[in-house]
C-alpha cells in the first residue's frame, strides 16, 4: 500500500463509485413536498366568505399550486413497492377532482388532491398516471 496516507490504509483505500441503486419509492421528504405544494391552496368552499377579486387571486393562486404539483408529481415518478391497495371511494375521489377542475375551483381541487393523496396509494403506477393525465386534460399542462 505505498503512497496511501493513514485515512487511506484505515478505511480500505480508494472506494470505487457505485451507481445508485434503482429506487423502491420515493423518498418522504419528496412525499412531503407534494403535499406542501398544496396545503396553502386547499379549501372545499373555494373561498366564498371572500370578495370577488380576492376570491379569484385566492382561486389563481391554487391553479399555480397545481401547476407545481403536477411537475413535482412527474419529476417524484412512481413507486415500484405499494402495500396498500385503493379503496372503494378511488373512482368518486378522481371523479370530484376532475369536477373541481372543470369548473375551475382549483382550490376545491387541492383539497381533493390531499384527501386522495391522504386515503389512496396514489403513487402506484395506474392511478399516478391517472392523476398526471386528469391535470393535463384540465390545466393544459405537459
Amino acid at each position: 500500500m505505498k503512497g496511501m496516507n493513514i485515512v487511506q490504509r484505515l478505511f480500505g483505500g480508494r472506494k470505487k463509485h457505485q451507481k445508485e441503486p434503482e429506487r423502491e419509492q420515493p423518498t418522504n421528504m419528496e412525499l412531503f413536498r407534494l403535499y406542501t405544494v398544496l396545503t396553502n391552496h386547499d379549501d372545499w368552499w373555494n373561498a366564498k366568505d371572500c370578495e370577488p377579486p380576492e376570491r379569484r387571486r385566492k382561486n389563481l393562486e391554487a391553479k399555480a399550486a397545481l401547476h407545481s404539483y403536477y411537475k413535482q408529481l412527474v419529476k417524484v415518478g412512481t413507486s415500484k413497492k405499494v402495500d396498500k391497495e385503493a379503496t372503494e371511494l378511488y373512482k368518486k375521489n378522481m371523479k370530484d377532482i376532475e369536477i373541481a377542475l372543470q369548473d375551475e375551483k382549483y382550490m376545491r381541487a387541492c383539497y381533493e388532491f390531499i384527501n386522495l393523496m391522504y386515503y389512496e396509494p396514489f403513487m402506484r403506477k395506474d392511478i399516478h398516471s391517472e392523476l398526471r393525465s386528469l391535470l393535463e386534460r384540465n390545466l393544459g399542462v405537459t
